[in-house]
């Protein structure tokens, strides 16, 4: 990743490629290292709209798996059509559960929960239902143990890449 920018100049880049600044508080002053500020996160939501980041060792609450549908549809513009989202996390290894309704559609899923990381059945259901935004493309940045996913316009693409390399059409 290029880090010959300062925190200006990547947030003007960022925004040059059709990511809105939606938290600019939620970048510190001090940072200039793209990755760090494209995976800023505020409150409530990531520095910028259409971008999600995530660690896939999240899993430590009962309500996790909610809170990650509500996280994508709100960064996929898709919460006017989810409804009654709740989840149950069984540490123990019992039965654990996702269910929400999308655009009418009800959907729950069972699984066993491993520890406090997400279950990747269950994340692929959650991307296969939110992953496509209109207009745009969705990358992924893989940091390991998770990573970022970012909608962009088809014509952003090259730009994205020349801030992100390792960037790939998810």
């Amino acid at each position: 990743m290029s880090t010959d920018m300062n925190r200006a100049a990547v947030i003007e880049a960022l925004q040059r490629l059709g990511l809105r600044l939606q938290d600019a508080a939620a970048v510190h002053p001090d940072e200039s290292d793209p990755y760090y500020i494209l995976t800023a996160q505020g409150e409530r939501d990531m520095a910028f709209a259409h971008v999600l980041d995530y660690d896939a060792e999240m899993v430590e609450e009962d309500d996790a798996y909610a809170g990650w549908v509500r996280l994508w549809a709100r960064v996929t513009g898709r919460e006017h059509g989810l409804a009654d989202v709740a989840s149950h996390v069984d540490f123990d290894g019992g039965t654990s559960w996702l269910a929400y309704r999308l655009d009418g559609a009800a959907v729950r899923m069972e699984f066993v929960q491993d520890g406090d990381w997400l279950d990747p059945d269950v994340a692929e259901r959650i991307i296969e239902d939110f992953g496509d935004v209109p207009g745009r493309v969705r990358l992924y940045v893989d940091n390991g143990q998770g990573g970022t996913y970012a909608w962009l316009p088809e014509e952003s693409i090259a730009g994205f890449r020349a801030l992100f390399p390792e960037a790939e059409r998810a």
